[in-house]
């Protein structure tokens, strides 16, 4: 009878996801995190795990908002963060760590981050429309430009929240900066 297979801890958790997105650019409500468990023994099922969600990565200055602690568990997707407070626009980052079955916690996953969006709350909007007469407007497409000065301090984001009746185009200094769809209904608009 051949002696058991020693067990080994967990490796650090893969695929790091919230709300099913890598990386995700208008985050609201209470996020769902998401991760695969990468252990190296064969059968092996997670028991528990660790989140930590701070204000960046673990690998620089940052303070933690939300820490989980051990928590028993054998779920790794859609995970929400109880008691979790979020401000629109800001970028987080989150990591995790699971527990084998024996008892064995593997190393916090590698840092991964996402950015909460706007709630209809936070919204200022500068609009761009066609002028002259909107009821007699047919279907036809516009081309729309906006022009904006920034100022002389360095630029360290920006953000765009744009949407559009259909298709919408973005340009940056001539530069194409995005493209797509704007899906939406009659009585509302997504950004």
């Amino acid at each position: 009878m051949p002696a058991p297979s020693p067990n080994h801890p967990p490796g650090a958790p893969l695929d790091l996801t919230v709300d099913d997105d890598p990386a995700p650019l208008a985050v609201t409500g209470s996020p769902a995190f998401g991760w695969v468990v990468a252990d190296p023994d064969r059968g092996e099922s997670q028991r528990a795990y660790e989140l930590i969600v701070s204000t960046a990565p673990t690998t620089s200055e940052h303070t933690v908002l939300f820490d989980s602690g051990p928590t028993d568990s054998s779920q790794q997707s859609y995970v929400h963060a109880a008691g979790l407070q979020l401000q629109p626009d800001h970028r987080y980052w989150w990591t995790v760590r699971t527990q084998d079955t024996g008892g064995a916690f593997g190393p916090y996953a590698a840092d991964a981050h996402f950015d909460t969006g706007l709630s209809d709350s936070d919204w200022y909007a500068s609009f761009i429309r066609r002028g002259g007469n909107l009821s007699a407007v047919s279907d036809d497409l516009a081309l729309l430009r906006k022009e904006a000065t920034i100022s002389a301090s360095p630029v360290v984001r920006a953000r765009v929240y744009a949407a559009a009746g259909q298709q919408y185009e973005l340009r940056v200094n001539g530069r194409l900066a995005a493209h797509g769809p704007s899906f939406s209904y009659p009585d509302e608009q997504y950004y």
